[in-house]
């Protein structure tokens, strides 16, 4: 069954785990039923992006006030959702819902989005907000400062 997935970190299109969970090592292609549908910006969520290091986490606030960076992926393989719940699950994640609307398809599709819970929200209080809701951009820039 298709199902939509907004990934805003290490699932994202180049970083490690879309490599590693959603392409085949052989050809370096997409799985079967896996297909990147489009990077959005969504203005406004209801969650802050924080880094935790080597990947990011979303954690609720109450106001909408952050913007979050998400690739988009239509994905109908049941193994490779399965993986991705388990590993998402495993590291203190939950599945939400989140209405995007993909220019692409000119419509608004309900994606999963995995997401910290408000319990979350008490063991990293002084770990980095990533204002831009970017991962990729604001690891990139990491990275580089961290050459030096």
């Amino acid at each position: 069954m298709k199902k939509y997935f907004a990934f805003y970190g290490t699932l994202r299109e180049g970083q490690y785990n879309c490599e590693r969970c959603l392409t085949d090592r052989t050809t370096k292609k997409y799985k079967s039923g896996i297909e990147f549908i489009e990077n959005v910006t969504i203005t406004q969520v209801p969650w802050k992006l924080i880094s935790l290091g080597s990947y990011p986490m979303l954690l609720p606030v109450d106001h909408h006030n952050f913007p979050l960076v998400v690739d988009i992926f239509e994905i109908d393989n049941y193994e490779v959702e399965r993986f991705i719940q388990l590993m998402e699950e495993g590291a203190g994640y939950s599945k939400h819902l989140l209405p995007v609307y993909s220019k692409k398809m000119g419509m608004v599709i309900e994606c999963e989005i995995w997401v910290g819970d408000k319990e979350s929200t008490k063991y990293y209080k002084k770990r980095p907000i990533i204002i831009s809701g970017d991962w990729v951009g604001y690891n990139s820039e990491s990275n580089l400062i961290n050459d030096y």
